[in-house]
């Protein structure tokens, strides 16, 4: 999947407005690889933010289910 990502038509969209709102678009090829690095960095930090997303959510998913297991056990 990392040498061909899948990306649905919703993630290619929430991108284009991203790279949009940034001011990395590009209506005709410039001469300056300044966007096209910029869009590179932006997808870079899209990735690093979902992952950093996924990684805290799970710590705080698995925070609450030892919560939860040690609060059964005391009921018990």
């Amino acid at each position: 999947m990392i040498h061909n990502p899948v990306f649905l038509e919703s993630d290619i969209i929430a991108l284009a407005e991203l790279v949009r709102s940034r001011g990395l678009n590009e209506e005709t090829k410039p001469e300056s690889k300044e966007k096209l690095a910029g869009r590179i960095q932006l997808l870079h930090e899209v990735i690093e933010a979902g992952i950093r997303a996924l990684r805290d959510g799970d710590a705080i998913l698995s925070q609450r289910g030892q919560e939860s297991a040690s609060g059964g056990a005391e009921q018990q």
